[in-house]
């Protein structure tokens, strides 16, 4: 635009306000202060939300982390009363109760580790007879889809008096099972094989308070700083440092001494 024509623009302008009449004008003022008065509104509406956004996250963080707190401390135990290391009359004991040699093992039915060590640790009872308890607790590893079920397994076996006989067949037989989709007709075929009550059995694998044990179990590894299997305690104290199965079989029967 020309300087000439700017100057006709504005004189043009000049005199289309002069044109306006008092209330007109008033009208135009209201209006704007309306507008002004809306977008401040949109502002603090914006401002509100990107508060309670932040505020959700914040507290969507602490619930998540008090989850994952409760379910690695065990939950409630006024409720469902973790394990400790501390060997009780309810644990899986094999050999002596009174034995000043204790060994506690985590294990997982489905971990291979822990099928080369079942053996091994089957004949250290035998042949340190009363010299020594065994106990065993499951540590079911979530990466292992059929853990669970088999220990519920060996659970229900041991309503019945059979733990120990369906804990060798699991772990002997682990590789029948471990590649199946499903093992419940398995696992029931062993009770079979074991002279169980099959449908006892069946009946068991489903109780509430076997689950539980199984998940106590867990709780209380993970309270003891369990986080792969094998893990074995001897005496209360973490066995590491052994190189071979005949390391670890030495240094179980050396403290027997």
């Amino acid at each position: 635009m020309t300087n000439i024509d700017q100057k006709g623009a504005e004189e043009k302008s000049i005199s289309s306000d002069d044109d306006m009449t008092k209330a007109e004008r008033k009208q135009l003022r209201r209006q704007d202060k309306q507008r002004a008065r809306e977008t401040e509104i949109r502002d603090q509406k914006r401002k509100r939300i990107r508060i309670w956004g932040v505020a959700v996250a914040v507290v969507g963080v602490i619930i998540f982390g008090a989850i994952r707190l409760g379910g690695r401390n065990g939950g409630d135990e006024s409720v469902n009363p973790t394990l400790t290391l501390a060997v009780r009359e309810d644990d899986w004991i094999k050999g002596n109760k009174e034995a000043a040699v204790e060994l506690i093992e985590y294990g997982d039915f489905q971990c291979p580790a822990c099928a080369q060590f079942q053996p091994v640790v089957k004949q250290i009872g035998e042949e340190l007879g009363d010299k020594i308890k065994i106990v065993y607790r499951h540590f079911p590893l979530s990466s292992h889809n059929h853990a669970r079920a088999a220990a519920e397994a060996a659970e229900a076996a041991g309503k019945q008096g059979k733990f120990w006989e369906m804990h060798d067949l699991l772990y002997v037989r682990q590789g029948e099972w471990v590649g199946l989709k499903s093992v419940e007709e398995v696992f029931i075929g062993y009770a079979e094989e074991l002279g169980l009550d099959v449908g006892k059995y069946k009946e068991q694998m489903q109780n509430d308070e076997v689950v539980d044990r199984v998940q106590a179990h867990y709780d209380s590894g993970m309270k003891s700083g369990v986080n792969s299997t094998p893990t074995f305690f001897l005496n209360g104290e973490k066995m590491e440092g052994y190189a071979t199965l005949d390391d670890f079989k030495s240094i179980i029967v050396e403290a027997a001494k």
